[in-house]
């Protein structure tokens, strides 16, 4: 609110914080977590970039945690990348299910384009 242009005594109390508190936030180091978030978002950025913009944040989550060994809950990963502007592609590719597919997807395209024939 000060930011905005309101006197800091008035956000102040209107926020029902101390004004010595106010002036004492704005002149301290930041917290290790914010240290780490911004550490991770940078992270999470270039994971990424990696995957052509296409992972979302359960493939970022895993590949922050199998891949890099970071300790890092899910919804972290969730918030920083909201934070950030980031998300994956939407949808997921599916191969429909064949009992006769041995060998991949063309084993029903071909056996459907047999039976049309």
């Amino acid at each position: 609110m000060a930011a905005e242009g309101a006197a800091v005594e008035v956000a102040c109390r209107v926020l029902n914080v101390s004004v010595s508190g106010c002036y004492a936030r704005r002149n301290r180091a930041p917290s290790q977590r914010s240290i780490r978030h911004a550490w991770l978002t940078e992270l999470i950025r270039k994971i990424h970039n990696d995957s052509r913009q296409v992972y979302g944040a359960k493939r970022v989550h895993a590949e922050l945690t199998l891949g890099h060994g970071i300790k890092v809950g899910h919804g972290a990963v969730e918030l920083l990348m909201q934070r950030a502007n980031i998300s994956g592609l939407f949808g997921t590719t599916t191969i429909s299910s064949c009992p006769e597919r041995r060998d991949g997807p063309r084993c029903c395209r071909a056996s459907i384009r047999a039976r049309r024939t």
